[in-house]
């Protein structure tokens, strides 16, 4: 059975962004702006072993790009595992000696035996929109809605950020490959009204022939994209998820949209108008539910975290993943920090609530005071 732990490095960004969010203090710290576009070439490993040992290592190199996750933006969801036809997808930005006119083509990468082989570089993606160049930060997930066998029936859906002219964000893209490795991608431009932030949200969804996605921008708050058959998607905004339920301005990022047992959830973070008097003002996590494929969202669940945490602590804006387990229960990954300790005292946290129960904490451990995690890359394991 396929191990149920994925994961990518590239070597270079994160080397990168760790130096330079170990100039940067907590204290100090605001929300920051995207990484910049780095053209070295790293390469994606991918190990299907999940074993952390420094003698035992079962990597394989899957392909190469210019840039783009890990502490550059950690929303992304590069990787997708469907369990039924045993297909795994990896969505990468392009190098420029092997796209067209630079390195902005989004393409994946494939594997039909749950990664011990792989086929390269299908793509791009954007089917001749936007001249191939312009893509960033790219989501990717499989959609199988029989549970089919074979990844001949298993949709590919990608979303990701279009730079507009002026090399700014704004743009969208979102593509439906119809069969795993097809490389016959129908695609659609948004770029209408206020401009996407930089990060999509594309959950893995089995045993059903719709789906959604999600993706915000700061005018419009959180804006759902929604699908009868994986291919047609229709926007919606719903009450439940709109800028009036957020201070100004302070949405964040869609940290994660998961599928499970027939319900869509969004976990996001932000300054909520309907927090605690204590945390009033301050970011935090908060969880809607859609039991109606998206057409309606229950009002926030959101994570005490002043409660559950020492008075001092205050946590990574830039490192939350967000899933949700068989059982219908909540889980939080996030990095904390103790901005009283000097210097700074940085933690790995989980948050975690049952379906029916109250959020706990699990303080996972400190993290090495030389390593500055508020640009962890948490949401590169499945």
């Amino acid at each position: 059975m396929f191990k149920k732990f994925l994961y990518v490095f590239f070597s270079t960004v994160i080397c990168a962004a760790l130096m330079f969010a170990g100039n940067n203090s907590a204290k100090n710290s605001g929300k920051a702006p995207k990484a910049a576009d780095v053209e070295s070439a790293n390469s994606v490993i991918f190990n299907t072993n999940g074993t952390f040992n420094s003698t035992v290592f079962n990597y394989k190199v899957v392909d190469t790009m210019a840039n783009a996750y890990g502490p550059a933006n950690v929303y992304v969801n590069p990787i997708s595992y469907d369990p039924y036809s045993n297909s795994v997808v990896i969505v990468h930005r392009s190098k420029s000696t092997y796209a067209a006119g630079g390195s902005g083509g989004i393409f994946y990468a494939y594997s039909k035996d749950g990664g011990t082989t792989w086929t390269k570089r299908v793509g791009p993606l954007s089917a001749g929109l936007a001249g191939n160049t312009n893509g960033r930060y790219p989501s990717i997930a499989l959609h199988n809605p029989t549970r089919a066998k074979t990844s001949d029936s298993v949709l590919v859906q990608a979303v990701w950020p279009l730079l507009l002219p002026g090399n700014a964000f704004g743009g969208m893209i979102y593509a439906t490959d119809p069969g795993v490795g097809t490389n016959s991608p129908l695609s659609s431009v948004d770029s209408v009204g206020r401009p996407w932030s930089s990060n999509m949200a594309s959950p893995s969804v089995f045993g059903t022939a719709g789906y959604v996605f999600a993706a915000y921008s700061r005018d419009t708050a959180i804006t759902i994209f929604r699908s009868t058959d994986g291919v047609t998607f229709s926007k919606l905004k719903p009450s439940q998820l709109a800028a009036s339920k957020y201070n100004k301005g302070s949405l964040d990022d869609v940290a994660g949209i998961v599928y499970q047992g027939g319900a869509y959830y969004v976990g996001v973070r932000a300054q909520f108008k309907a927090a605690p008097l204590v945390d009033t003002g301050r970011y935090i996590l908060g969880v809607s539910k859609s039991t109606d494929g998206g057409g309606t969202w229950t009002d926030f669940d959101l994570v005490p975290w002043r409660t559950l945490t020492p008075a001092n602590y205050e946590y990574s804006v830039f490192a939350n993943d967000f899933i949700v387990d068989g059982s219908g229960g909540y889980h939080w990954l996030t990095v904390g920090v103790d901005t009283v300790a000097t210097p700074d005292l940085w933690s790995l946290h989980h948050f975690y609530k049952a379906s029916g129960g109250s959020w706990t904490l699990n303080k996972i451990k400190d993290l090495p005071t030389h390593f500055n995690w508020k640009y962890g890359d948490l949401n590169q394991t499945l």
